[in-house]
């Protein structure tokens, strides 16, 4: 087989390895352990919400405020929120922001609160990120040598 092609299986291969699906000895697909937790964080995070809602009233959204981000930037965490100031707290569906933020894989933790703050609500959204590696391809090809592989 021609080298080049040899390189481009190789590449191919290394990018898709993430999209293949986990399979389990008998051949059907195995549970996703993300699509679990998202279960889980709808119930949680749904109570949540409406135990502030009936304790508070369904205040106006004073602030959505993010914490525990190094690289990301919060406007990324709020305009996936699906509200803005001055939205009523109803409006807020956790469990959507949580699954927006899991889909991305790129946050180890995400810990949503509510707060009364001069009888208007805060959201306050807690979140840890994942060390993160990227890789980035490399191929060079003189007329003696040809080289690949990848920068971490």
């Amino acid at each position: 087989m021609n080298r080049k092609y040899t390189c481009l299986i190789i590449l191919l291969i290394i990018f898709s390895a993430k999209a293949l699906p986990l399979f389990s000895e008998n051949g059907s697909k195995t549970p996703d352990a993300a699509d679990e937790n998202m279960k889980y964080d709808e119930k949680i995070l749904e109570e949540k919400k409406h135990s502030f809602i009936l304790q508070e009233g369904d205040l106006l959204i004073e602030e959505i405020r993010v914490t525990g981000l190094k690289r990301t930037a919060p406007a990324f965490v709020r305009n996936l929120s699906g509200v803005k100031k001055g939205d009523r707290l109803s409006l807020f569906v956790p469990r959507r922001l949580i699954n927006s933020l899991k889909r991305k894989n790129i946050f180890s933790s995400i810990e949503i609160t509510y707060l009364n703050q001069n009888g208007k609500a805060v959201i306050d959204i807690i979140i840890k990120e994942k060390w993160t590696l990227i890789v980035l391809p490399m191929f060079s090809r003189t007329e003696n040598r040809t080289t690949f592989g990848g920068y971490l």
